[in-house]
C-alpha cells in the first residue's frame, strides 16, 4: 500500500528556513507509532516533507498511517529489505535539503525542527548536527540524557566507548544537509544494526560536527527495541564500522586495539581505586566510631 497524502514542498518555507524530509521507518511498531507521527505533525515547520515507510506490518501500524495519511507527503506499507532500506527509499522520495529520521518509538520536543532549521540557516557551514535525546522508559520516566557530541577525530574509532560522553551521536537528535548524504551515498542497506554509527563515521571525515546544547528527542528504552535485544550484535557491528574507517582513514589497526587496551586497564584500575577508597573511608568511620 502507499499513498500521497500531499504534494512535496520544494521550496523553502518561511522565514528563508529550508526545506525538511523526515523520514519514519517502522515495522509492527503500531503501540508507539501514532506518539511519533503527532509528534512531528505538531512541529509547525513550514515547508516539512514527512515520509513514513512502513515495512509491511501485520499490526495496527497500516491503519495508523492511513489515519494520517492527509497530512503525509508520502507513504508506504510493503515489504523492504530492512531498515536501512526503508530509510534510503524515503529520503529518496524527498527534496528536503535538510534530512533526518526519526525511529517509530521516538519521538521530537515541541519546536526541534525549527531550532535545527534555524540553526542551519544561520550557519550555511554548517553540513551536519546533533543536540541532545533524553532516555525514558514506557512510563515516561527518565532514565538519561546522552548529550551529542564528539571531543575528537578518534572519538568513533574508540567503538568501545560509544554512548559516554564525548563519544555519542544520538540518532534522534541529529539532522544533515542532503549534499552530505549524497555524498556518502546513504545508508549501507546489509547493515540492519550499527547503520547510524556508520553514517556518523563517513560524515565525521568529511565535515565538522556542530553541536546544539538542547534536548530534540525523546527516545524509549523497552525490551522489544532492536538495539536492546541485539546488543552484543551491535556492539560487534560497530566495531566492524569502526575499524574499516580506521583502514580507509590510514589509521593502524594496532593502534586502535593498543588504545582499547590502556582504556580497559585505566578503567579497571580507577573502579578499584574507587573500591579501595569506599573501603578506607568505611575503615576509618569504624575507627572513629570505637574511639
Amino acid at each position: 500500500m502507499a499513498g500521497n497524502g500531499r504534494q512535496l514542498a520544494a521550496t523553502a518555507g518561511s522565514g528563508g528556513l529550508a526545506t525538511f524530509t523526515l523520514v519514519t521507518p517502522s515495522l509492527n511498531q503500531g503501540a508507539f507509532l501514532e506518539e511519533t507521527i503527532r509528534s512531528v505533525l505538531a512541529q509547525g515547520y513550514p515547508a516539512l516533507q514527512y515520509i513514513v515507510m512502513d515495512g509491511g506490518s501485520s499490526d495496527e501500524s497500516p491503519g495508523i498511517i492511513a489515519r494520517y495519511s492527509r497530512w503525509l507527503t508520502d507513504w508506504q506499507s510493503a515489504p523492504d529489505a530492512g531498515q536501512s532500506d526503508a530509510i534510503n527509499r524515503g529520503m529518496a522520495m524527498g527534496t528536503g535539503e535538510i534530512c533526518g529520521w526519526l525511529c517509530s518509538d521516538d519521538v521530537l520536543t515541541p519546536g526541534a525542527l525549527l531550532t535545527v532549521g534555524r540553526y542551519f540557516a544561520e550557519r550555511p557551514e554548517c553540513q551536519w548536527l546533533v543536540g541532545a535525546a533524553d532516555f525514558v522508559d514506557l512510563t515516561g520516566a527518565k532514565l538519561d540524557r546522552s548529550q551529542g557530541c564528539l571531543d575528537s577525530d578518534m572519538a568513533l574509532l574508540d567503538y568501545w566507548r560509544w554512548g559516554m560522553p564525548g563519544h555519542a551521536v544520538p540518532q534522534a537528535a541529529c539532522f544533515w544537509r542532503r549534499s552530505l548524504w549524497q555524498k556518502v551515498a546513504g545508508l549501507t542497506v546489509g547493515n540492519h544494526l550499527a547503520m547510524d554509527f556508520e553514517l556518523w563515521l563517513k560524515f565525521q571525515e568529511l565535515a565538522d560536527l556542530h553541536v546544539l546544547d538542547e534536548t530534540l528527542a525523546v527516545c524509549k528504552v523497552h525490551s522489544g527495541a532492536k538495539s536492546w535485544r541485539q546488543r552484543r550484535r551491535l556492539y560487534a557491528a560497530r566495531r566492524r564500522c569502526a575499524l574499516a574507517a580506521a583502514r580507509r582513514r590510514g589509521v593502524p589497526l594496532a593502534g586502535i586495539l593498543w588504545r582499547k587496551s590502556a582504556w580497559a586497564l585505566a578503567w579497571r584500575f580507577k573502579s578499584l581505586w574507587g573500591k579501595w577508597e569506599a573501603s578506607s573511608l568505611f575503615d576509618g568511620c569504624k575507627r572513629r566510631e570505637r574511639r
